[in-house]
């Protein structure tokens, strides 16, 4: 044994080593001593049932079911009656061809055959149609299958369990399957290795690597399979001493040199973070002809080190070894992977020189490559260059074009599609999906849809996945659920495109909901799943579920994700609870831009605008860079505290110290900044000198700051800006009727207010939450649904009487209370009502509400904080209020709606 580990590394020449980084040493560095032995002992049935009831893993064995696809519904009747030997022989044979050659639905047909003949099954035959149902997916056939070996009183032959146990495997029910092993009486080696490879290949790999551990007790030594599967299990789980002590058994087996068993070895090493290791095992492996290349290329590439792909090439140019088609499409997407555009241009060179860039798959290749590199001209020049084009080369250039912005180019692609007759793929749906929902363009995307339909891919997990996306993005919530509802599977994607719909469009509860059920269906959430259930958390200050998620995720080793981080920073911010969003950053050992931003944003929304520059001047300190986000934060600030002049400074300091060129929303925050620091001129001006014309925004903040000043006369221009633009542009409308009324010009004010009602024009209706014994509640504008509403009305009618008997500020008071409520809505006002009655006397309330706070709710809160003596957080579109005392953390107010 460490004679066999101590070996010098046969022909690697000096060069070779050099280029792997191993000039010093050219042999292992392995004691080949393992830490337990691989076989020993005797079988202990039970230990396996009490090692898999208390899995490590995050979800229990017995809730792991996942859905399988029930595409071939209709394929497998039962199998019935005798036939003579003859034709039941043959029948068999015919059966187990087709499932050799893949042929699983002819299969089933032939089972049909078998039943109409009234053929009676035996083993072989249950075998055969065993193995479609694995192959295929089909559950339920295979359920059926399962009870008429159950009836006929051999599923405890141990070549049909063996087969159950891989039907439910593959199938994703691992929890029948373990069943199935443990009742057989007799396990073989082939029987563990299906089982030990369904809990690896479903993502079980903790539970993998338990049953490896109960299957060594059995005396049994491992084949070629369970080493593979085991040894990838230890990699998903960063078990490198135990994958050490298995690469010395596979050593000692001489199963080193076998294909699946080698790059399982480099795999392992290489996800353990132990490169050098991976490049010794790669460095041991003969070199023999141009299919181990082209697997060492594959194997690289597949596990994320396509930079060795690259080195690869250079040491087949050495040894004098031409890469053949196959090998240059995994060249070129490892130079896809790395961007690599000066590698590509030279591959591409050789790909000239050999004559191989006319071949289709390579032409999708290059035009790949070229779009990841950035070069979209090349692309297009590689795909007009071809003599013809299949579907995957409209795809790579369709997948090119959205990855690059260019959406409406996309959807042109998919018109000169259909001209020439080319019918897409689910690829090419899917990017097409995805142009439409860039641009919210819900009629496209409908259109989209009827092809999807007409061509059979509705039901392709991706394009379906795609649909979710975007009906949730073009705001038709209810058109993505039902699609959801129809999928018979659903994949960790499917998941998250809800929990992000839903969070989305405003319906939180469902969300959160959403990922509670994808919990139960046993898929383990990543963190998208995260992101978005902590979204929805943000949207409806749902802080007590946000600590659950906060837990789930801390549970699942994912608390040092920036990305996930900075969801958090976010959530605790929405939530109003800023000192724990500072908790966490603090406990963040390294910060990148994204989570520095997401401080300063909370610093800005919680008005505590010193710290917000403080932590800006730190990042820049600590070597961290802003990026666009971070200035319009920064911009944000300055425009809430009137500094014109450093607001100025920062929006050149973009470009000028850190070329970020200034995007509409830049432009867009330093014309509120001037509007509300009352620089008119310059800033109508800088608004009409904006190259983009349809800028709704931006016009409709400078209306807003008309509205805080009185100053008609500038309103005006702003609002027929506004009607050329769109003319059913309701939010304008809306500010320009309050400017009316509050420049007491009510006839002109009416005038609008009949206009609207006229044509429909009205605002996203406001809504807010309030988060009660971890259940969340909703308050619309002039919302009675509630079963509190009775007792909600009362607490405000006496809040009200208060502030006149105390006279606490009345004017403001009384202005808070007697504005019409069909204007103003007051849905915080109910929620926060609603609070005082459901929590304990001098607990925060904690409110979010989907629009801007408005004046008037504003008042009141203050002085409600008063009477009632409670802290009550209002979290709004653009501020988080903390109001206490009759004092708000905003400073009179000034982030308010108009």
């Amino acid at each position: 044994m460490e004679h066999a580990l101590a070996t010098p590394l046969a022909r690697i020449s000096d060069e070779r080593s050099a280029c792997w980084g191993l000039q010093e040493e050219k042999s292992t560095d392995w004691t080949g001593q393992s830490r337990h032995s691989l076989v020993s002992g005797k079988g202990v049935e039970s230990s396996i049932k009490a090692t898999l009831q208390t899995p490590t893993g995050l979800f229990p064995l017995k809730d792991i079911s996942i859905e399988s696809n029930a595409s071939f519904s209709n394929g497998v009747d039962y199998l019935c009656q005798p036939l003579d030997g003859f034709y039941q022989f043959q029948e068999e044979l015919n059966g187990s061809l087709m499932v050799h050659n893949g042929w699983g639905q002819q299969a089933f047909e032939q089972d049909q055959q078998v039943a109409y003949l009234s053929v009676q099954p035996n083993v072989t035959s249950f075998l055969c149609t065993l193995r479609v149902c694995s192959d295929t997916g089909v559950i339920e056939q295979g359920k059926d299958i399962h009870l008429q070996t159950v009836e006929g009183g051999i599923d405890s032959v141990l070549s049909i369990g063996t087969s159950l146990i891989d039907m439910y495997s593959k199938c994703g029910d691992l929890k029948t399957a373990y069943s199935i092993f443990n009742r057989l009486a007799v396990r073989d080696l082939v029987t563990w290795s299906v089982l030990i490879s369904g809990y690896s290949q479903q993502g079980f790999s903790a539970e993998a690597v338990q049953l490896f551990k109960c299957f060594q007790q059995e005396g049994i030594k491992p084949d070629r399979v369970i080493c593979a599967c085991v040894l990838r299990a230890y990699a998903n789980v960063a078990d490198v001493d135990s994958g050490r002590d298995l690469h010395s058994y596979v050593i000692e087996m001489g199963l080193e040199l076998d294909t699946e068993v080698s790059r399982a070895l480099i795999e392992m090493y290489t996800r353990c973070g132990l490169v050098r290791d991976s490049n010794i095992t790669f460095l041991r492996l003969e070199r023999q002809d141009v299919v181990f290349w082209s697997l060492c290329m594959s194997t690289f590439l597949e596990i994320g080190r396509s930079a060795d792909v690259l080195k690869l090439l250079e040491e087949m140019d050495k040894e004098c070894m031409k890469p053949d088609k196959v090998m240059y499409v995994c060249i070129l997407n490892a130079c896809s992977k790395l961007a690599s555009l000066v590698e590509g241009q030279q591959v591409h060179s050789q790909l000239v020189g050999c004559g191989h860039e006319w071949d289709l798959l390579i032409g999708s290749a290059l035009i790949d490559m070229y779009m990841k590199a950035g070069s979209v001209l090349n692309a297009q020049m590689v795909f007009q260059n071809l003599g013809t084009q299949d579907v995957v080369t409209w795809s790579a250039l369709t997948a090119g074009y959205v990855q690059h912005g260019h959406f409406e180019e996309a959807l042109d692609l998919l018109v000169l599609m259909h001209q020439q007759g080319m019918a897409p793929n689910q690829v090419t749906y899917v990017c097409i999906l995805k142009a439409c929902s860039s641009l919210l363009a819900l009629e496209k995307g409908k259109n989209v849809h009827i092809q999807i339909t007409r061509s059979g891919y509705e039901l392709n997990l991706f394009v379906a996945n795609g649909l979710i996306d975007m009906y949730s993005k073009c705001g038709s919530i209810q058109e993505a659920e039902e699609i959801f509802n129809d999928m018979v599977v659903r994949d960790v994607v499917t998941w998250n495109a809800m929990i992000a719909g839903f969070a989305k469009n405003e319906c939180g509860t469902e969300a959160v909901q959403s990922f509670q059920e994808m919990l139960q269906a046993g898929l383990k959430p990543d963190k998208v799943s995260f992101i978005g259930a902590l979204n929805a958390c943000s949207g409806m200050s749902a802080l007590r579920q946000g600590i659950h998620i906060h837990s789930s995720i801390a549970a699942a080793g994912l608390e040092s994700d920036n990305f996930i981080i900075s969801a958090l920073i976010d959530m605790y911010n929405k939530c109003g609870s800023l000192e724990d969003a500072c908790f966490v950053f603090k406990r963040l050992p390294n910060r990148d831009v994204v989570t520095w931003t997401a401080m300063v944003a909370a610093h800005v929304q919680h008005s505590e605008y010193g710290h917000a520059f403080g932590c800006f001047e730190e990042m820049q300190r600590t070597g961290v860079k802003p990026n666009d986000v971070t200035f319009l934060c920064i911009l944000s600030a300055c425009s809430r505290l009137g500094l014109v002049s450093k607001g100025c400074f920062y929006l050149k300091l973009m470009k000028a110290e850190y070329g970020i060129e200034p995007a509409l929303e830049h432009y867009n925050t330093l014309v509120d900044l001037l509007g509300h620091a009352g620089v008119w001129s310059a800033a109508e001006d800088f608004l009409e000198t904006i190259s983009i014309s349809a800028n709704l925004d931006g016009w409709t903040t400078l209306l807003g700051a008309c509205k805080s000043h009185n100053y008609v006369e500038l309103g005006r221009r702003c609002f027929n800006t506004l009607l050329r633009i769109d003319p059913r542009h309701a939010v304008g409308h809306a500010i320009m009727k309050n400017l009316y009324v509050s420049a007491g010009m009510h006839q002109e004010a009416e005038e609008i207010n009949s206009s609207r009602k006229c044509t429909n024009l009205w605002k996203k209706p406001a809504k807010a939450y309030i988060e009660v014994d971890e259940k969340v509640h909703s308050f619309m504008v002039g919302d009675a649904s509630h079963p509190e509403s009775d007792r909600i009305s009362q607490k405000l009618k006496s809040i009200s009487k208060q502030m006149r008997i105390l006279s606490l500020d009345f004017r403001e008071g009384a202005s808070a209370v007697l504005k019409d409520d069909t204007d103003c809505g007051h849905c915080e006002k109910l929620a926060v009502a609603f609070g005082l009655l459901s929590t304990p006397h001098g607990a925060t309330i904690r409110v979010t509400k989907n629009l801007r706070m408005c004046v008037d709710c504003h008042v009141a809160t203050r002085l409600i904080s008063k009477i009632e003596l409670r802290e009550i957080i209002i979290t709004d579109l653009y501020c988080v209020h903390h109001f206490k005392d009759g004092a708000c953390s905003c400073e009179n107010g000034e982030m308010l709606a108009a």
